[in-house]
């Protein structure tokens, strides 16, 4: 049987918040350790600037502008999650972003699949939060968009129970706590920030806050609440994969995890993510970790997270599909001292001046 495959992806987690690459290990200490593990690509980058500019790379092996701008993904491309599937992979997918919906054929190829209908809760989605360890007091009213890391893992857990496969597993499960409205508990934000700044900065978090109504002089105060937003997304992968799945299915799986693309705090003048092609944006954390690989590797060679596809298919041992535009990143993987020229392709739509979608290299 074939190792299983965990990919993780973390909404808006910009590469600069590992120790690796200057942070303070302390924010994120779980996603550290499994750096100082692993293999940690220190020039990562997202074939785009938003979600649906990068996903088709992550899990179709293609440019997003070959679905015709990713938007929806064109039904005649094989995702991985196809591939996966016709060489003997039981496929599930648990993700809240709802420009990755079964709407947008996102669906293709996973014999499971929950998306933002199916996985968020409906009433509320604190309730999880509420009844945890982590969660304080009641703060914020209304609901989020998303479903919270907890929700999220216990979604897995329950899909896990329910569908006992002898086959090998392939695993997606994307994370949205670092997405706008940030929202962590009040027990990990007031680690970053006094009461009083709590107190003053209410419009900061919560269900309500939005980006449009962000100014410069909030910089530095939403820093701390992502920093904290991040930090409550770390507990939960290191239940997901200590807990939920636990250390006797990690030792048989190869674990991917990466983020669709960064988020802006006015490098540029503007917050959040949208249609530039900035290194807040494009740089991007990408982790590789098995137990039988070498441990606490760095590598240096430019890639992108159009690798991914065929880097799986080349870790399993199958021949990749000929039109998925990635390379293996296996041979840097074994080898981190191996490196070779590579142009790294980035696209976004330009939408100020009405021009049509470009394709741009970093």
């Amino acid at each position: 049987m074939r190792k299983n495959i965990i990919l993780i992806t973390i909404d808006c987690l910009r590469a600069d918040r590992f120790a690796i690459k200057g942070a303070d290990p302390k924010i994120a200490p779980y996603l550290n350790h499994l750096a100082n593990k692993g293999q940690f690509f220190i020039n990562a980058f997202s074939n785009g600037p938003y979600t649906y500019a990068s996903f088709p790379s992550i899990l179709s092996g293609v440019y997003a502008l070959i679905h015709g701008g990713g938007e929806v993904l064109d039904p005649n491309i094989k995702t991985l999650a196809q591939f996966l599937s016709e060489n003997g992979y039981f496929t599930v997918c648990i993700n809240s972003n709802p420009y990755l919906s079964r709407k947008r054929n996102y669906d293709t190829g996973f014999d499971v699949f929950l998306d933002v209908a199916e996985c968020s809760n409906k009433d509320n989605s604190f309730l999880i939060l509420k009844k945890s360890k982590l969660w304080k007091n009641e703060l914020f009213e209304g609901k989020l968009p998303y479903a919270c890391g907890e929700q999220v893992n216990k979604t897995v857990d329950e899909i896990l129970l329910q569908n006992e496969q002898k086959k090998s597993l392939f695993l997606w499960v994307h994370y949205m706590d670092l997405h706008v409205p940030f929202s962590p508990p009040m027990t990990i934000l007031e680690k970053f920030l006094t009461d009083d700044l709590i107190e003053k900065n209410k419009h900061l978090y919560g269900p309500g806050s939005l980006v449009k109504n962000f100014t410069i002089q909030d910089k530095d105060i939403l820093f701390d609440i992502y920093n904290a937003c991040l930090q409550y997304c770390d507990i939960c992968i290191e239940n997901l994969l200590e807990e939920v799945l636990g250390p006797k299915m990690i030792k048989n799986s190869l674990v991917i995890i990466t983020s669709d693309h960064g988020e802006a705090f006015y490098e540029h003048g503007r917050f959040g993510h949208f249609h530039s092609l900035y290194d807040e944006l494009l740089s991007v954390p990408l982790l590789v970790f098995d137990p039988g690989l070498r441990s606490g590797i760095t590598i240096n060679q430019y890639v992108s997270l159009i690798d991914i596809p065929p880097t799986i298919a080349d870790f399993i041992g199958v021949t990749h599909p000929e039109d998925w535009n990635g390379k293996s990143l296996l041979s840097f993987i074994v080898d981190a001292k191996v490196e070779e020229e590579r142009i790294v392709y980035a696209g976004s739509k330009i939408r100020s001046e009405e021009h049509t979608s470009e394709l741009q290299s970093h």
